[in-house]
């Protein structure tokens, strides 16, 4: 037994860097805490990275950002005399800032420029049939009413790592979610329009890539063996 120890030790030594730098990730998901009509700002906050006294090596920082929208209503009219055709898109857009850490990539851009959950429809209508002014009227061939569904999309980035030593530590940072409304029909002129906002909720998440260094590897295989004989010296009665 104590040969195949020795051996087994020996071997965790001589492993090469490669396979004794296996990559460990972990993620922190923080989870908008309000779910409602934009626009709206909402901090979230999130443990920094302990490498453990340094023997942990930080190697990447990725960030995501999650917008999910929901329900909503949006109405075209037309009142010009004239056919109007184009594209409408409502829902929201979400973004990312900080007063703790840096959130930009290696080309020092923001690392989340915007998510966007949006709903999208080309349009068509006729010219005015007769509806007033104001009225909204979505009755077709002159208008349209559109009525949102779910709709999700995401974002993510790496951080630049020169500014990894802000993350590092065994405190907390907060990073600012703002998330606001957008609707849009082109600006096609004669057109009237309205929009009921949609209901916006999402996340944030931080995910940290690391290497333990080689001596923390040879001391938790170490560890294991030691474990390992002590349980099979243990006599059954």
């Amino acid at each position: 037994m104590r040969i195949k120890s020795l051996f087994i030790i020996m071997s965790l030594l001589a492993l090469p860097a490669a396979a004794q730098a296996t990559p460990c990730c972990f993620f922190e998901t923080q989870e908008f805490r309000f779910c409602g009509i934009p626009n709206f700002t909402e901090t979230l906050t999130f443990n920094q990275f302990d490498d453990m006294g340094g023997t942990r090596t930080l190697h990447s920082i990725e960030v995501y950002l999650e917008l999910n929208v929901d329900h909503g209503t949006f109405i075209l009219d037309n009142d010009g005399e004239l056919p109007a055709s184009g594209t409408f898109e409502f829902g929201a857009k979400g973004s990312l800032s900080s007063m703790d850490v840096d959130l930009l990539d290696i080309s020092m851009q923001p690392v989340i420029s915007e998510v966007q959950s949006l709903h999208s429809q080309a349009f068509s209508l006729e010219g005015n049939i007769g509806d007033g002014q104001f009225d909204f009227d979505p009755a077709a061939p002159d208008g349209l009413e559109y009525n949102g569904t779910l709709v999700s999309n995401w974002e993510s980035g790496y951080i630049n790592p020169t500014l990894f030593s802000q993350y590092i530590g065994t405190g907390t940072f907060d990073l600012d979610v703002f998330v606001k409304q957008w609707s849009e029909f082109g600006g096609v002129s004669g057109i009237e329009w309205a929009v009921t906002p949609v209901d916006a909720c999402g996340r944030a998440i931080v995910e940290y890539c690391y290497t333990p260094e080689p001596s923390t590897i040879a001391a938790l295989a170490l560890g294991a063996i030691f474990l390992r004989r002590r349980r099979s010296s243990i006599k059954k009665c």
